[in-house]
């Protein structure tokens, strides 16, 4: 992709019909624009994919500079590179690189590189490479100089100039710029014909300058007239129905004998189509695609520029941070499509609610952000407060059906104390991430001192500590019997289990509530839970025995292994590979991970169940959204949440909970388990509701089932 071109830089440019160039990249869009780009300017354009294709044109079509991409599908571009300045040196070559270090770069210097351009490539930088490639190019022929041009008879000429599709042109040094001669072609560049303007007979060519330009232009002449050198002008002119053209133009002063200025001879290009594709060019990289607000590139620039502002004029500003409450569920209930049309109405919704002169961007997926210059904390909580009542009164409607959303919002004040653009986008995403741990729906202000953030950030610790126990296996599974109930004393047995995970740190044992969270955070529940299935099946295919006599083996999978693409794959091949029975196995899911990856909870479910596996929606209860997801969720038994078993004797909603959990479980035919069950009371209290089955510390503590040392 191109960068943004600054309309107002100018650089000298060799735009030539002649100018022949070849682009030899394999990427096939950034080969595309910017052989566009190049075509617009008058430049005669190939392009190769590899060096092959590359050696067979340079012999047809004879190029004059070579943009080469380092690296190649067939090669590298230093072979191709070595290839050219050994068989063709009279190709001037320019490197393009996106990934190559500069010690890669020096070596194509060496053996013969002109120049390089890393990408993204900027218009104005591409262009002042080329200028200076095509200047050594012609040097090299010494064919193209304005010496030999002039030397050539009016004729000749007259013939060349009408053939060049810019409108070429030679004034007299006076007061009223008298245009001696302009080729035909300014006629498709103005509308007018040339002998309007030959001997400046009915109107002069400064006349249809634009009137903001007109100083521009007259200072850059000047300029190269006083330095003896080319002068190189982009500037707009209003043609004769009144439609602003943008044009390009190069030209130079002719002297005498005497060293006098005596003309100014030059060429005119009509630059309209060019520009535009600048403009769109410059716009697709600042802006996202989807919402057409600032994309997160151009938020960190306008950041980096607030941030030296704050610190050289002691100013005061703020950075809000938006997550959207429940648009993971919109998008995987409704699809895609309707996800990004949401975030379309939204990203024009939230451009009339923020200020004016306030920065909106989409940062990615359903993150957004603002930045507000010039904003104290007082003024950036009324606005963020504005934001977050907005959206809660909006409502998405799609396929006749409305949904809410809400947002989560972390400020951040940007001041002379504040660390670099990262730094601050890092703590407004954790504070962001800190309003939806409270509830969701919120504003959390990033302080320093922050307890919230503290505990965030001690989460990032445990990352290290996770890895390094995956690394050296300091993890461990224990096991806690299910026990059906209702079923005489001697008809109960322990044949149904659920596999737990336990760390093992520094001789102490570390629960997964104290890791987890942390895991799912920074996404590496994804290996604890390719560690629980692949350690676990290992055991049981080693120990047949014991599988063959157990009913159901219950494991645990995190909401993140749900919503990973290869995870199913992973699960599948792990059958095959340890040989384990599908129908011996109970993948445990909770509510909430269920609800928040609904789509690929179901495709998940419904693959395993297909070979024999069951299902459990574990901690049910605990979202308050459970009903209404029973009914197309294939599982088939309702973990009740534990928070409502252990209190169950003594509070009669507990109680009610629970016995409602239960009877619309049997309606739907699922079986239901109880979580927690610590004393003969609870159990009472559950064989009287008609609980199918229960496990706690009333039945024994948990067992190890398999030791670390076994798997090393």
């Amino acid at each position: 992709m191109l960068k943004t071109k600054n309309k107002n830089e100018n650089k000298k440019r060799v735009i030539n019909d002649d100018n022949r160039i070849i682009i030899i990249d394999d990427d096939v869009d950034f080969t595309k624009s910017l052989q566009e780009l190049l075509a617009s300017r008058g430049l005669n354009v190939i392009t190769a994919s590899n060096i092959f294709s590359a050696k067979k044109l340079i012999d047809e079509f004879k190029p004059k500079v070579a943009l080469i991409d380092i690296r190649l599908n067939d090669g590298t571009g230093m072979d191709l590179l070595q290839i050219i300045v050994e068989k063709y040196p009279g190709i001037v070559c320019v490197m393009l690189t996106a990934y190559a270090t500069m010690d890669t770069v020096i070596k194509c210097l060496r053996v013969g590189a002109y120049d390089y351009l890393r990408k993204p490539v900027g218009p104005n930088e591409l262009f002042a490479v080329l200028d200076r490639s095509f200047e050594k190019a012609n040097l090299i022929e010494d064919k193209f100089s304005a010496e030999y041009l002039l030397k050539e008879s009016e004729q000749k000429y007259h013939d060349l100039v009408t053939n060049i599709p810019g409108a070429v042109y030679r004034c007299a040094n006076d007061a009223d710029c008298t245009m001696h001669y302009i080729s035909p072609n300014i006629h498709n560049i103005s509308g007018y014909p040339a002998t309007d303007f030959i001997g400046n007979k009915i109107r002069t060519y400064t006349s249809i300058i634009h009137p903001d330009d007109t100083k521009i232009v007259e200072e850059r002449i000047s300029f190269g007239l006083e330095q003896k050198e080319p002068y190189v002008i982009d500037y707009r002119i209003i043609d004769k129905n009144s439609n602003i053209r943008w044009v390009y133009e190069k030209g130079q002063g002719i002297l005498d004998g005497n060293d006098e200025l005596i003309y100014l001879d030059g060429v005119i290009f009509d630059n309209t189509e060019a520009h535009e594709l600048s403009e769109k060019l410059s716009f697709q990289a600042t802006h996202d695609a989807l919402t057409g607000l600032v994309n997160r590139r151009e938020f960190e620039s306008r950041l980096k520029r607030i941030l030296y502002s704050s610190r050289k004029d002691n100013t005061e500003h703020a950075l809000l941070y938006l997550d959207l409450d429940q648009f993971k569920l919109i998008n995987d209930t409704c699809g895609h499509v309707a996800g990004d049309e949401l975030l379309r109405q939204l990203g024009l919704f939230l451009s009339e609610t923020v200020r004016k002169r306030d920065t909106l961007a989409r940062l990615g997926g359903d993150e957004f952000g603002v930045l507000m210059e010039h904003c104290s904390l007082k003024q950036a909580k009324r606005v963020a407060n504005k934001i977050k009542k907005a959206i809660d009164q909006f409502r998405f409607l799609w396929e006749e059906k409305h949904f809410n959303i809400g947002v989560s919002i972390g400020l951040i004040i940007i001041d002379d104390t504040a660390g670099d653009a990262i730094d601050l986008l890092k703590n407004a995403d954790a504070a962001c991430y800190a309003a939806k741990e409270q509830g969701r729906n919120r504003i959390h202000v990033y302080q320093i001192d922050d307890v919230q953030l503290a505990k965030q950030f001690g989460e990032m610790q445990w990352i290290t500590i996770i890895n390094n126990a995956l690394e050296k296996n300091m993890f461990y599974l224990v096991y806690q019997s299910i026990i059906p109930l209702n079923k005489s004393k001697s008809k109960i047995k322990a044949s149904r289990y659920e596999l737990l995970l336990r760390l093992k740190l520094d001789n102490e044992t570390i629960l997964p509530e104290n890791f987890l969270p942390a895991a799912e955070r920074y996404g590496i529940a994804v290996k604890i839970d390719k560690w629980v299935i692949t350690t676990a099946f290992s055991y049981f295919n080693d120990n047949k025995e014991l599988l063959n006599t157990t009913e159901e083996i219950a494991i645990n999978i995190s909401g993140q292994s749900i919503n990973d693409d290869d995870f199913l794959e992973y699960v599948k091949n792990a059958f095959i590979k340890h040989k384990i029975p599908q129908d011996k196995i109970c993948f445990e899911i909770t509510e909430t991970a269920a609800i928040a990856n609904f789509a690929k909870a179901n495709i998940f479910i419904d693959t395993l169940k297909k070979g024999g596996c069951k299902f459990a929606l574990d901690d049910f209860g605990s979202g308050l959204s459970s009903f209404a997801y029973l009914k197309t969720l294939h599982i088939d038994y309702l973990k009740i949440d534990g928070f409502f078993i252990k209190d169950i004797n003594d509070d009669p909603i507990d109680y009610a909970m629970v016995k409602s959990i239960n009877d619309i479980g049997h309606e739907m035919g699922l079986q239901t388990i109880a979580k927690f069950v610590e004393n003969k009371k609870i159990l009472d209290k559950l064989n009287k509701i008609g609980v199918d089955f229960a496990q706690g510390y009333h039945f024994g503590d948990v067992k190890t089932l398999i030791g670390t040392s076994k798997f090393k």
